[in-house]
């Protein structure tokens, strides 16, 4: 087996350390919604920043439609309840989905929401 050049080793370090920046980079998020319940939302992961992430997601979800959360790392989610007229909601932005949902969810516990329910939710 032969040995690998200085130039070899430095190349593979060099591109390593390219694809460690480039998957951080792309760590914003972003959901817009249409301002009705059960309305429809546009949903943008993966992205180079969260000004990116809101121009995408808005243009997944159409006209009408607003940014309801940015998050730059992890995971986020959104959660509205679903009782009648209800205009309720909650966000969340965590390390994990499993927090992001939980964080939306007791915020929209906490303002009266009687029937909340996770809606959409995402990570990086």
């Amino acid at each position: 087996m032969k040995a690998k050049s200085w130039l070899q080793w430095s190349g593979l370090i060099f591109g390593l350390t390219l694809c460690g920046m480039t998957g951080s980079a792309l760590a914003a998020g972003a959901l817009a919604i249409s301002g009705n319940p059960g309305g429809t939302y546009g949903w943008a992961v993966a992205m180079a920043n969260s000004d990116l992430a809101a121009t995408a997601a808005l243009n997944r979800c159409g006209i009408g439609c607003q940014i309801v959360l940015r998050f730059e790392k992890g995971c986020g989610a959104y959660v509205i309840d679903e009782s009648i007229r209800s205009s309720i909601s909650g966000w969340g932005a965590a390390d994990t989905a499993h927090a992001a949902q939980n964080r939306a969810m007791t915020e929209c516990m906490l303002l009266g929401g009687k029937s909340c329910v996770v809606r959409v939710w995402g990570c990086n």
